[in-house]
């Protein structure tokens, strides 16, 4: 992903395409949505106990059709929410800055009806960087 620098000592511990974008906003929807995420991503359930903390990086391709329709457009910020609340209870007990450290998402209009999202989740193993420290690379102001 162009966009997202990857901090030192982060392993990569799921990378998959989900066949749509979805954002957040319905709540009849939203809990079959996280259950699929979840399922798609395909992660031990006792996985997160080996990482302090997480980043997510997110790439959506939004069909260019969905883009013609105002009611269709996604807006960018609302692509991660449902997708990092998935892992809530499952990798991290709450989405706080404890456990979730980063979350970069991008967009793009595709040219033709392709649309999808990617995710990659970004893992800091236990005995890196300790919950509630700084990021490595963090330089405070």
């Amino acid at each position: 992903m162009d966009l997202f620098i990857r901090p030192d000592g982060l392993t990569l511990i799921a990378h998959f395409t989900l066949p749509w974008v979805q954002t957040w906003g319905d709540s009849r929807k939203d809990s079959p949505y996280k259950a699929w995420v979840r399922e798609t991503a395909a992660l031990p359930s006792d996985f997160g106990a080996r990482y302090n903390w997480f980043a997510f990086s997110i790439r959506a391709v939004v069909a260019r059709s969905r883009v013609r329709f105002t009611g269709q457009i996604p807006d960018v910020e609302n692509i991660p929410k449902l997708i990092v609340d998935a892992f809530t209870g499952v990798l991290f007990p709450d989405d706080d800055i404890r456990y979730v450290r980063g979350v970069q998402v991008e967009a793009v209009i595709s040219p033709d009806e392709e649309n999808l999202t990617e995710v990659w989740i970004y893992g800091m193993p236990a005995g890196g960087v300790e919950a509630g420290s700084e990021p490595p690379g963090h330089q405070r102001q």
